[in-house]
């Protein structure tokens, strides 16, 4: 039976990561978009450029840390699931709450 629920869970984190990493994939390209439209009408571009792929590229890391995490916890749902390695519920929920 705590199998069953933790194959459910692990289904919610799954779909949960395919639309975080669809949601940002999404939002990267309409950034990317804009920013190109913003270039035309600069004056001043090697500063907005740089400026931009700043942005761009903290919105990146935060991202990627975002999704790597959401993907380590269904990871740990599945090597559960698996039975790979047996653990008791407590011992679970305590590596569970350190991963989040």
């Amino acid at each position: 039976m705590t199998s069953f629920f933790f194959m459910i869970g692990g289904g919610f984190l799954l779909t949960n990561c395919l639309y975080l990493i669809i949601a940002y994939c999404f939002l990267f390209y309409m950034l990317h978009k804009r920013n190109q439209e913003v270039n035309t009408f600069s004056i001043n571009t090697s500063k907005s450029k740089e400026s931009m792929r700043r942005r761009e590229r903290r919105l990146f890391i935060m991202c990627s840390i975002i999704v790597s995490v959401q993907m380590t916890i269904l990871l740990f749902f599945a090597v559960k699931v698996a039975k790979i390695f047996e653990l008791s519920v407590d011992e679970f929920y305590l590596l569970y709450n350190l991963l989040r």
